[in-house]
Parts: C-alpha cells; sequence; structure tokens
C-alpha cells in the first residue's frame, strides 16, 4: 500500500499502522478515530457539543478533520469560535 503523504505529528506513531484507522474500501469509520479521542467520544455520547450534533448528522470524523497533509499540518479546521459554538448550541435545542 502507498501513503497519500505523511501524517500530522499527532498522528505520527499510527504512520506504518494503516488498518488502526484506515477499513479497506470504506475509509475511516467515527469509531476508529473515537477509539483514540475517547473525550470526544464520551461528549458525543452524553450529547454535548458540536460533534455530538454531527455524529446525529451522520457526518464522519474525516469530513473535518483530515490527515495525510504533512507532519506540521493542522488538522483540526479554524472556525469562527462565537458561531461555531453558537450554532451547535442552537441545533442541539431543535432537536
Amino acid at each position: 500500500l502507498t501513503s497519500p503523504g505523511p501524517l500530522t505529528k499527532s498522528h505520527a506513531s499510527l504512520e506504518s499502522s494503516c488498518d488502526k484507522c484506515h477499513v479497506p474500501f470504506k475509509g475511516i469509520p467515527n469509531s476508529a478515530c473515537l477509539s483514540c479521542h475517547t473525550g470526544t467520544e464520551k461528549r458525543i455520547k452524553t450529547g454535548l457539543g458540536p460533534h455530538a450534533v454531527f455524529e446525529h448528522q451522520g457526518k464522519k470524523c474525516s469530513s473535518c478533520h483530515t490527515d495525510h497533509k504533512g507532519k506540521n499540518e493542522i488538522i483540526t479546521p479554524r472556525v469562527n469560535l462565537y458561531g461555531f459554538a453558537r450554532n451547535w448550541a442552537l441545533e442541539i435545542q431543535d432537536g
């Protein structure tokens, strides 16, 4: 297998373990991300925060957090935190 590029520093330990994240022909399931990112998983399970909303909408972690762009790449998207927090709070209230 070939890699599309190096992982970010925070994922560097996974560089030669593609199967830790990728499922052949299916991409990266959220469960692969959440097996390491347990704090995010807890917030999703309790319905807190934007990630809970995204999970409810069926979005994949990798739709916002992409990797293989280089060791110094920041894979957390830049967002307007006020708008981000306000929007997910409104969505949770609306159901």
